[in-house]
């Protein structure tokens, strides 16, 4: 994965600020924190400051009313806030979003192609809405 966020990060950097950059710039600096060097091929937590709450708002922030984005933080918030931020703002932001989700859930084929980013949240979504894991 190491690869894929350099090329993303790139890109942010780079001037790219696409939806699709942002969401899976966001989960791959969560993924680096929360996962083993071995699985992400990062020796530690390799996100600039600040880049998680800029990725936040550029993506819709406490306002969103957008299905996906609400759903993927939702879930990286419940899993490992810390790897966002303050832990109690995220449990709480975790908390609103599955609120607003009002038990919705992705179909899972929108994360398909979409890199570790979409392998991840792909699997989530099946596992939420009662497919198979």
């Amino acid at each position: 994965m190491k690869a894929e966020w350099d090329t993303l990060l790139a890109q942010w950097v780079g001037g790219d600020r696409s939806r699709e950059v942002a969401s899976r710039l966001l989960f791959l600096s969560w993924y680096a924190c929360m996962e083993p060097p071995h699985l992400t091929g990062h020796e530690d937590d390799v996100a600039p400051k600040g880049l998680v709450d800029e990725l936040f708002e550029f993506l819709g922030g406490e306002g969103s009313l957008d299905v996906e984005f609400l759903f993927v933080v939702a879930v990286m918030a419940e899993v490992a806030p810390w790897c966002l931020g303050d832990e109690l703002r995220w449990e709480a932001v975790a908390e609103r979003f599955r609120a607003r989700l009002g038990g919705n859930v992705p179909n899972p084929e929108v994360f398909s192609g979409r890199g570790g980013y979409g392998e991840y949240f792909a699997h989530q979504a099946l596992a939420q809405s009662g497919g198979a894991a």
